[in-house]
């Protein structure tokens, strides 16, 4: 795991002001995190949220959501399609993901999944 002394949160990009934003986190001039979030009828909430793998469980994305809860001026909400890296930051900070909220597989999970189907030949 590499030790990250300062990661840059950045916005990156709104195309509907008030109701998206995208922020990237950066260690100097790498790009190490994107991030999507939208406001939906129950609060803004995550559409997309990736942090590379050396990178995480260093506080990035929680930051990240910090600086998504401070542009919409209120807590983000956890989605109702999550990974199970999702659901594992929900729950390590006490949400409760809603009520049949679909678990997908994270992207590494389901490229993992799609190359075995490609190579079963039975």
């Amino acid at each position: 795991m590499k030790s990250v002394n300062s990661v840059r949160i950045e916005q990156c990009g709104h195309y509907d002001p008030g109701r998206t934003i995208t922020f990237a986190g950066y260690v100097g001039e790498k790009q190490i995190a994107i991030a999507k979030f939208r406001l939906g009828e129950q609060g803004p909430f995550a559409t997309i949220i990736e942090v590379e793998d050396g990178y995480r469980r260093q506080g990035i994305a929680t930051d990240i959501y910090s600086h998504a809860s401070q542009y919409f001026g209120r807590d983000i909400v956890p989605s109702t399609a999550l990974t199970e890296d999702s659901v594992r930051f929900w729950e390590a900070r006490g949400v409760q993901v809603p009520e049949g909220a679909t678990v997908l597989p994270t992207l590494a999970d389901w490229e993992a999944l799609r190359a075995s189907s490609e190579n079963d030949l039975s």
